[in-house]
């Protein structure tokens, strides 16, 4: 059984590793497995913004484990992703991330290219965040395929770049009212991104986990620890313990890191370099129009809400005697 099991993950390796296999022969291959089709099916699930992917987990969800395995075959430079696990973790993803982002830059490769754009325009700022916080800033890419960068995005009640709940919000500290939701503010929704991701982190102690719970949330995803006694994501996610959009967070964000990294192998635009211009605070009365706040320092209405897009009117927020908001730095 031990020789069966050994003999077929190394047929599997072979078929994901040849470099002679042309891109169809590998898509037919892993179609194989009922572990991931492309468009041709019917049960496909809405990803993101817009993207549509079969679910991971099937009838053959232990084939999911060998698909995930190892470096990818041949086409893109997926292989470079090392594994952002715990110490001792092996490498997981590459080789269906690689498939996941050819199959998702194919279904619209203009939007793509805009969402790319848009990560691009916000990656410097995004990425100096995230290593503030002591998060690996290889996640800057995360927003690309969860929210297309979009910083009015909204998926049920979760909102913004990061896609927060109002719960997550709150207990960091983003405001929520009529007049302002914080969530939609790319810099404030970052560090709490940053912070909220660092805490999943201390406690499961992988940052595929600590992924994995910004969908289900500490408890649910302890409480699936607990009860299949097992540690690695993908273990879990062989065994199916891992459902719904939480199995999918991980792998897409090993897919927006090549997608990121390599946009034109993919037939996509290459983003225009972006030179992201200093902020700086600037305190305004609260309740103030932000019409007449444009007259008195002439910095110009759109600018204003083009560096605030979390501003739901044209007041500022009336939480006490000031708010803060962002200007170009002159």
């Amino acid at each position: 059984m031990i020789r069966q099991l050994a003999r077929g993950l190394v047929l599997t390796v072979f078929f994901l590793t040849s470099a002679h296999a042309s891109v169809n022969s590998t898509e037919n291959k892993l179609k194989k497995f009922n572990n991931f089709e492309l468009l041709d099916s019917n049960q496909t699930e809405p990803i993101g913004p817009g993207f549509r992917l079969k679910p991971l987990v099937s009838a053959q969800g232990a084939s999911i484990k060998k698909l995930s395995r190892g470096s990818a075959s041949s086409g893109s430079n997926s292989s470079t992703l090392g594994s952002l696990g715990s110490s001792g973790s092996e490498e997981f993803g590459p080789p269906l991330a690689h498939l996941w982002a050819k199959v998702i830059s194919e279904q619209s490769p203009s939007r793509m290219s805009s969402f790319l754009q848009n990560c691009e325009n916000y990656r410097e700022v995004v990425s100096e965040i995230l290593k503030k916080a002591d998060v690996p800033e290889k996640f800057y890419s995360l927003p690309i395929l969860l929210s297309g960068y979009q910083v009015h995005y909204v998926s049920g009640n979760r909102a913004g770049i990061w896609a927060i709940t109002p719960e997550v919000a709150r207990r960091y500290g983003l405001r929520i009212s009529k007049n302002v939701d914080e969530r939609f503010d790319p810099i404030r929704s970052t560090r709490v991104f940053g912070k909220h991701l660092k805490d999943l982190h201390r406690v499961f102690q992988s940052w595929e986990l600590a992924l994995t719970a910004t969908v289900t949330g500490e408890r649910r995803l302890l409480s699936v620890l607990m009860h299949a006694n097992k540690r690695g994501f993908w273990e879990l996610l062989n065994a199916g313990d891992i459902e719904g959009d939480a199995q999918y967070r991980y792998p897409l964000f090993l897919a927006s890191q090549i997608l990121a990294k390599d946009p034109t192998g993919f037939g996509l635009e290459k983003p225009m370099p972006f030179s992201w211009k200093s902020l700086q605070v600037m305190k305004v009365p609260s309740g103030i129009s932000l019409r007449q706040l444009a007259l008195d320092t002439g910095v110009s209405l759109d600018e204003i809400r083009r560096l605030n897009p979390h501003l739901r009117s044209l007041e500022s927020p009336n939480f006490s005697d000031s708010y803060s908001l962002w200007v170009a730095r002159k």
